[in-house]
């Protein structure tokens, strides 16, 4: 019962947002529901400048899932120097949001095996805050494109 109603509000969540055009629209006051077993793209192939946020997400607390977080950024092509901040926040509003210490830092994105994407990895586990987002301190040095997702 519990995972149809998940399931529910994920897709209420998706239909929501595909109606009221959110999609690349970020930091509107919506964040991306995540829910256990699901992931969600918070950039799609594009290009974030220094200083700016991901869409937000919602993590739900569920007593039937381990509350852990994969966020993977995949480039391309090389990105050069860079500098992107995992952050979490217990209330969704800008000024609660504060770097991860440790692990919650990004400034590498080794080439994958046999000439693939530049990817960067990163498990958190356990994670404990309600609601995450990715602060780009520093823009790329190359232009490319960025895919960023996260999966619970």
């Amino acid at each position: 019962m519990r995972k149809q109603v998940y399931r529910s509000l994920a897709v209420l969540s998706v239909l929501a947002a595909a109606v009221l055009g959110l999609g690349p629209a970020y930091n509107t006051g919506h964040s991306l529901l995540l829910m256990p077993k699901n992931c969600q793209v918070l950039y799609n192939a594009e290009q974030p400048a220094t200083g700016t946020f991901s869409q937000q997400f919602n993590t739900p607390v569920s007593d039937q899932s381990s509350q852990h977080l994969r966020l993977t950024l995949v480039w391309p092509t090389n990105p050069g120097a860079f500098n992107i901040q995992i952050q979490d926040a217990d209330t969704d509003t800008t000024g609660n949001y504060v770097t991860i210490a440790t692990a919650g830092t990004i400034t590498s994105a080794p080439q994958a095996a046999g000439g693939g994407n530049f990817v960067a990895r990163v498990e958190l586990n356990p994670w404990e805050a309600n609601f995450g987002r990715l602060f780009v301190q520093t823009q790329t040095a190359n232009a490319v494109n960025l895919t960023a997702t996260v999966c619970r």
